[in-house]
């Protein structure tokens, strides 16, 4: 080689072979090493297989664990073989993933290792890992705007960014501007749908399927408001009302006995009413009456079934003879000649015998000399 500048020594062919001779000083004296050798080793700064790095050593392309060739970047055993893609491979028995960190928050992506709980608390041998790794929650936007929020207790909201929580709950919350739904689904088929409609009421619905609740074993099934139990149905299949009345909402409706055993002559088997009160007796055509009349009564109506209790009063004395009316005003009308009943005088002698024609109450026959008060009872059958 002749003596000249390098400035005027020709320009080499490229790419370089890296079998080339470069003279370098070392430890005070010229020695020569080759461009591979200057690729290969550690360097302040520079590229390798198109990947930028700092204080770090250059590697050959061959056998290399971090290449990127301007659609791949590749941090693995193997290279990337997708058109566009960041692969981050290992051996089975360690976690892979990336991570995204700034002063405060810890996202990472990532795959667990052969054990369990390596990348995360709880997390299950090969599972894939999305999530968060400080105290800020986990949120998936669409469209440039969050749709759904995991935060950091557990409680996960879709609608909002902040899910309902409560002490010892973990919960889901469903929000919109005017409705929440929830849509539960077999093979395309809506089966069941949970929601609340503009401020209504909220509803549980089986749609294209009934719709079960079922408690396994001992456990029972309740219905609370404002957090208080108001029914239970027990593993025995007995319901249990704790507070309140069990109302029938339909005139008509009632309790059904149809399970028990029938006579030969069934017409009904529903219990469809209950009623107590009072009413007031007006003096019947054939009751004699000196003085003022007054009057009181109670009833009891069990389905068609009437039971009255009366009393008659008169500030001197009162009278019949044969068969006459006593007292009308009965509260419901009977079906015709449907009852009988009995009364007593002022001293609590059983004195006559009556029967109930539509509203009235008629004497059977014989008298009933002069008394202040009358006292009865008489069941009877309504229409």
């Amino acid at each position: 080689m002749s003596d000249a500048k390098i400035s005027a020594l020709p320009s080499s062919t490229t790419p370089l072979a890296g079998t080339e001779v470069l003279p370098i000083v070392q430890s005070g004296a010229t020695k020569k090493t080759s461009v591979e050798s200057v690729l290969t080793s550690v360097q302040p700064s520079g590229t390798a297989n198109g990947v930028v790095y700092l204080n770090g050593s250059k590697v050959a392309t061959s056998g290399s664990s971090l290449k990127f060739d301007g659609a791949k970047l590749d941090i693995a055993n193997s290279p990337a073989t997708n058109s566009t893609a960041i692969v981050v491979s290992g051996t089975t028995t360690s976690f892979n993933r990336i991570r995204m960190t700034n002063t405060s928050a810890d996202a990472r992506f990532g795959i667990e290792g052969s054990t369990n709980a390596q990348a995360a608390s709880g997390s299950l041998a090969y599972s894939t890992l999305i999530g968060s790794h400080a105290n800020y929650p986990l949120q998936f936007v669409s469209n440039g705007a969050v749709r759904a929020t995991l935060d950091t207790s557990g409680n996960f909201g879709i609608g909002t960014s902040a899910p309902a929580s409560s002490a010892g709950y973990t919960s889901l919350t469903l929000n919109n501007t005017t409705s929440g739904y929830l849509v539960l689904q077999t093979n395309g088929v809506t089966t069941s749908d949970w929601y609340v409609s503009g401020g209504a009421a909220a509803t549980i619905r089986g749609v294209e399927k009934p719709l079960s609740l079922q408690a396994t074993g001992a456990n029972y099934i309740t219905a609370s408001t404002n957090s208080i139990e108001r029914v239970r149905i027990e593993s025995s299949g007995d319901v249990k009302i704790n507070t309140g009345n069990l109302v029938i909402g339909t005139s008509g409706k009632g309790i059904d006995f149809s399970a028990d055993g029938q006579a030969a002559g069934m017409t009904s088997e529903l219990l469809d009413d209950y009623e107590e009160g009072t009413w007031t007796p007006t003096q019947g055509s054939g009751l004699t009456v000196i003085g003022d009349f007054s009057s009181s009564g109670v009833y009891t109506k069990i389905g068609r079934q009437v039971t009255v209790l009366y009393t008659l009063s008169a500030t001197v004395s009162m009278s019949a003879t044969g068969v006459v009316e006593l007292f009308a005003g009965l509260p419901y009308v009977g079906a015709g000649v449907s009852g009988f009943g009995a009364g007593t005088n002022a001293s609590g002698d059983l004195i006559y015998h009556f029967q109930v024609n539509s509203s009235s109450g008629f004497l059977e026959g014989g008298n009933i000399t002069a008394t202040p008060n009358l006292y009865g009872s008489i069941t009877y059958l309504t229409t």
